[in-house]
């Protein structure tokens, strides 16, 4: 599998970090790869490739959805 480059890595950070924050630019900031995947501009595929990105990705979301079920309904 080709790697992503490192300007691909810092887009998917970056989109990570505003859906995390609660502040997409153009996606209704679901926890998702293809969401985080459109914010960064890149294709599904290549957000798949990130290999490094998407672990932090998917343990920051389990965490995040951990923490929100504790809390219960709004």
């Amino acid at each position: 599998m080709k790697p992503v480059s490192a300007a691909t890595e810092q887009a998917l950070s970056e989109a990570m970090a505003r859906l995390f924050d609660g502040c997409p630019r153009v996606t209704d900031s679901r926890l998702t790869v293809v969401n985080l995947a459109v914010e960064a501009g890149v294709s599904r595929a290549t957000a798949n490739r990130a290999l490094k990105v998407l672990a932090v990705f998917r343990k920051a979301g389990s965490e995040s959805r951990v923490r929100r079920d504790a809390e219960g309904p709004p």
